[in-house]
Parts: structure tokens; sequence; C-alpha cells
């Protein structure tokens, strides 16, 4: 599918491009960063104590007992290969009677379980070598902690900065079977390693079904957020994202109001009382509420066969629109000028150019491009006015 920039989307297909590409940027960024980092230390001026790979064998061995993945030659192919490379290393070196390994050495082994990794197929074989190399990983973490390490300091502090960004590349882009929220980073795994189209990758990370009936896109959110940051563009894309998964079809239509009125509804005071609130603030979730109050007025009751359309209810709903209006900013980070304006002269509205199912207002003022939510929600309700008036 077509790349996307980082700017407002106005439909779901548009906001899970845009998401797409955040994540693969940011692993892509992260990468390179502890990747640079390596490159500017010199391995060759460090070295560890032999004996020091004694504890690695005990890790690698302590993890298959635990049966935490799977490591069979048929089924997790890379991963036996990973395993060997592993156990085979520590007997050539006690053989040749070698009392210190210089790390360069081990980052050709580290090296090496990076391309096993990719050369992976399925799911179960990635985890697999994901598991060896965090048993590695880890060791090598704790032997240079542990100030076994020696030789040139200046390069032993430039690897200790290379092993932090390490960390928290990997904190953030790697599945930990062990982790309470596992659920979440597979989602992450997968959309940083695999194509997906956009349809698929808000599906990943909302769950195909309604929002807020997917209890792992909870976790999901909290990680992105943690990624990213609460206050950062990228996770106001998100809860774009999510707005649009509430208030329209994959096809990017405006679903029926009484849709987004139970949705709402589910979303706000349901089962997504979670997701609503690791996503949106709690003036967020007040505004949507106020939209929801306004909407709900549009909707005819199932027994109604005749609703009323009289010019007190309109005025009604035009008043509360103004008010949603006044506070809904937070939500969308947008501008109110035009929903301040549209009111004179018989509402000063004709019909114009549909925009998601949504009228324009002309007479002089044109309506805000669809590029931010608060232009989603207040033109949903001018389009409700006009097809009640």
């Amino acid at each position: 599918f077509p790349s996307h920039d980082t700017g407002s989307a106005n439909t779901q297909y548009e906001a899970g491009g845009v998401l797409y590409e955040t994540l693969r940027q940011k692993q892509k960024d992260l990468k390179s960063g502890v990747s640079q980092a390596y490159s500017q230390t010199d391995l060759r001026a460090l070295n560890i104590p032999a004996e020091a790979t004694n504890s690695l064998t005990g890790r690698v061995s302590n993890a298959i007992k635990e049966g935490d993945f799977i490591l069979d030659k048929n089924l997790t192919p890379a991963a036996a290969k990973a395993y060997d490379d592993l156990v085979n290393a520590i007997p050539k070196i006690e053989g040749a009677n070698v009392s210190q390994i210089n790390l360069k050495s081990l980052e050709r082994t580290r090296r090496n379980l990076g391309a096993y990794f990719k050369a992976a197929s399925t799911d179960a074989d990635r985890n697999a070598v994901s598991a060896l190399t965090k048993q590695f990983d880890d060791w090598l973490d704790d032997t240079i902690t542990k100030g076994l390490a020696s030789g040139d300091t200046a390069q032993l502090d430039k690897l200790k900065e290379a092993r932090t960004l390490a960390r928290d590349y990997y904190s953030k882009f790697k599945v930990d079977p062990k982790s309470a929220d596992v659920d979440a980073q597979r989602v992450i795994d997968k959309i940083v390693n695999k194509d997906l189209t956009p349809v698929e990758t808000m599906n990943y990370l909302f769950g195909s079904a309604k929002l807020g009936e997917n209890q792992t896109a909870v976790r999901v959110a909290k990680r992105f957020k943690e990624l990213f940051g609460e206050n950062s563009p990228e996770f106001d894309q998100f809860r774009q994202a999510a707005y649009l998964r509430l208030v329209q079809d994959t096809q990017g239509n405006i679903k029926p109001n009484a849709s987004i009125v139970r949705e709402v509804d589910e979303l706000i005071m349901g089962r997504g009382t979670a997701l609503a609130k690791e996503i949106f603030t709690p003036e967020q979730v007040n505004s949507l509420k106020q939209f929801r109050t306004a909407l709900g007025k549009t909707v005819t009751p199932a027994e109604a066969t005749n609703p009323s359309k009289t010019g007190y209810e309109v005025a009604r709903l035009f008043e509360d629109i103004a008010k949603f209006g006044g506070t809904v900013g937070a939500l969308a980070g947008g501008d109110l000028a035009t929903t301040a304006v549209v009111g004179g002269g018989a509402f000063g509205l004709r019909p114009a150019r549909n925009i998601v199912g949504a009228y324009q207002a002309t007479r002089g003022i044109s309506a805000p491009t669809m590029t931010s939510m608060l232009a989603h929600l207040s033109l949903l309700l001018l389009a409700v006015l006009l097809l009640i008036c």
C-alpha cells in the first residue's frame, strides 16, 4: 500500500497506514541507534574470562527446562541452529585452553543469532530464537555489570552505552513469553516484522470487532503510549485512529447515528471502559459523552414513526452542539471557528459536496478540512441538522 506521512488521517484505511509506518520507523530508528553505538566501540580492545561462559550454559539449560519455548529441529529449525551455535562455542574455547575471550568473537555470535531470527518462518520459531537470544544478552550484561570485562576503559564505557540502548530496544520490540503483556508485544512484533495492509494493522491494534471489545487492545494502547509518550504526536495519531474506528466503517463511511451512540456507550460505560481510559484523557472522555448526548437526540426511538422536527427541538440540538464544540477541542486538537459561526441566517447552510457522509457549510464560510477528530464530530452533527430540518 502507499506510504503515509505522520499527518492527520481521514479514514480508518489512512489511519492504519499512518500507524503502520510510525511503528516501523520507530523500530528502525532505535535499531539503527544500537548498531551505530556498537560500530563506535572497538570490541577487540575488550576481553572476558573464559570461565564466565559457564553461567551461559546454565542459563540456556534452565530456559529449556522451564519450557518457555519449543526447541525442535523440525518445528523450530532456526532456534535449533541457534542453540547449537551457543553450546558448541564453549567446548571449542575450553579445548583450546583459552583463558580470555575477545568480545569481538561474541559479537559474531550475537550477529548469528540475529540472522537466525530473520530466517525463522513461524512465530514459534521466532519466539524460540528470541528466548535464546535473551539468555545470551542477559548473560553478557551480567558479565559486564559484574566488572568481568577488562581492557580499554574508554571502549568499555562505549560498550555499556551500547548495551543500554540495546536493552531499551529489546524491551520495546522483542517478545518476552514471561511478560504480562506478551499478547501486546506480539501485536507490535507482527506490525514491525510483517507486510500488513492498513486494515490488518487497525485490526491488530484495536481488534476486528467494535472498539473496546478486544481486551488485548488495552495492553496494546498502553504499550504504544510507553513507546512514544502520552503527549506525543504519535499517540495523538493513535487516539485519532481509535476515534475513526468508533465512528466509521472500514470503508471510511460514517456509521448510522444509532450505531455510534451504542458504541460510544459501550466504550465509555461498558466493556470498553478500560480502553477508553488508556487512550483518552478524562477531559476527552467527557467530550465523547457530550458528543453522544447531542447525537443521541437525533436517534428515533424504535416505537416512533413520526419523530418531531419542530424548530424548538432543532434549536435545542444546535445549542447542545455549540456547547459540545466548546469542550471537544481537547479531543480533536482542532479549530472551532466554523462551528461558532455557521448558525446565522437559517443556519447559513446549504447542501455542498459530500465529505465522509457530512455536508460542508458554504455561504462564504469554508468548513475546515477533515483532518482532525473535531472536523468529523462537528460536520457529522451539522449533517444531522440538515437531515432533520
